[in-house]
């Protein structure tokens, strides 16, 4: 059950495996900077799996673990929705992005790191609370394994969940690179200008576009 929450925790950002291994892309490019925009960032995409936990439920079919699938994509995307560079749109849907309502972008917190993506945020983001909420989380998680293994229940499955775990804490305090550190070369909010749904965003919550320099004081 602990892999299986690790794999659904991360089922949101799947968008970013199919962009490197089948667009053959780069996650830190321009082409996906803003992915909170894709599908699998819609709490929508997930009412599916909500309806068949619910079902679940009700026969008694392994409750437990359609339970995880609800609530580690849930869980992902509550947490993007603090301090992300972009913001979580929990209204979207599939009908109405055709007909191009885009939705709400919920962002809370973000006075450091909105605006910036790929290493430019990563950077910021290593400076806020959050980030040393989510390693002191793992951490406990790690302290639980430990506890069942030295009670017995040291098996596969554990010594999985304990590379994931350990695997996931490893690459978040990998370094970034001190430029990344510096102001984006075309300054914070750039993109904005050239991305639709953003620039809607941007101008509906503070009435005209960020400057085309903008820079952090």
């Amino acid at each position: 059950m602990c892999l299986l929450s690790l794999f659904a925790g991360i089922a949101p950002d799947l968008d970013a495996v199919y962009h490197t291994i089948v667009k053959g892309g780069n996650i830190n490019s321009q082409q996906f900077q803003h992915h909170l925009f894709y599908w699998t960032h819609w709490p929508s995409s997930y009412l599916p799996v909500v309806i068949v936990f619910i079902f679940s439920l009700i026969f008694d079919f392994y409750p437990q673990y359609f339970l995880i699938a609800v609530v580690g994509p849930g869980s992902h995307l509550i947490f993007d929705s603090i301090s992300c560079g972009d913001g979580m749109m929990w209204t979207a849907a599939w009908w109405k992005i055709k007909r191009g309502v885009y939705g709400k972008f919920t962002n809370l917190d973000s006075e450091k790191t909105d605006g910036y993506h790929g290493q430019y945020w990563t950077a910021r983001y290593r400076q806020t609370k959050y980030f040393i909420l989510e390693n002191v989380a793992a951490g406990g998680v790690i302290g639980f394994l430990i506890y069942f293994a030295l009670n017995g229940a040291l098996d596969f499955w554990l010594l999985l969940s304990f590379l994931g775990i350990g695997g996931s804490i490893i690459l978040g305090i990998k370094g970034v690179n001190a430029k990344y550190s510096q102001e984006p070369p075309q300054g914070r909010y750039a993109d904005y200008h050239t991305y639709a749904p953003y620039v809607t965003w941007y101008k509906r919550k503070y009435g005209t576009l960020p400057p085309k320099k903008f820079v952090e004081r």
